[in-house]
């Protein structure tokens, strides 16, 4: 008789520490095993939609943790460096700012916290080119202390067209 009841005491705990993950935001979705195989559940919290809003938007967005690794990047920030997704989040920021505009980034990304950083520079993208941007730089309260997040407009076109 023992053994069922902790067999029920583990799923109990199992499906309170489930509960508690969906309630925090720490689950984005579920597997449930059924009759026809796995079925996967997508979960959509109140943040859904601004996060469709990111992905969605033509500038680059970023977010940075205090020492500058990207945590979180969109595909349009991908697309201004030209190189793939997973290639720029888990990347020192550092990295994609061309050596003569790095002073400029780290004013920008060390501004008073009751301001926004705002500036141009110049990024390098995979292939080596140089890409002017604007970019604009805030607290990430969200975040762990120290992050930021970052929206980048590229103005290649705009420079181009002489505006």
């Amino acid at each position: 008789m023992a053994r069922p009841i902790d067999e029920l005491q583990a799923r109990l705990e199992e499906a309170e520490e489930l509960l508690r993950a969906i309630r925090s935001g720490e689950v984005d979705s579920l597997v449930v095993p059924g009759p026809l195989g796995n079925q996967v559940y997508t979960l959509r919290g109140a943040e859904h939609p601004y996060r469709s809003l990111v992905e969605a938007m033509n500038e680059g967005a970023a977010i940075l943790t205090a020492d500058g690794v990207i945590v979180y990047a969109n595909r349009s920030f991908a697309a201004v460096l030209d190189s793939p997704l997973d290639e720029v989040i888990g990347s020192a920021m550092d990295r994609f700012v061309f050596a003569d505009d790095l002073l400029r980034y780290q004013v920008l990304v060390h501004h008073d916290s009751r301001t926004t950083g705002r500036g141009e520079l110049r990024l390098l993208e995979r292939g080596g080119r140089l890409v002017p941007v604007h970019l604009s730089i805030n607290d990430f309260e969200s975040g762990a202390p120290g992050s930021v997040c970052a929206v980048v407009t590229n103005l290649t076109e705009r420079l181009a067209a002489g505006v």
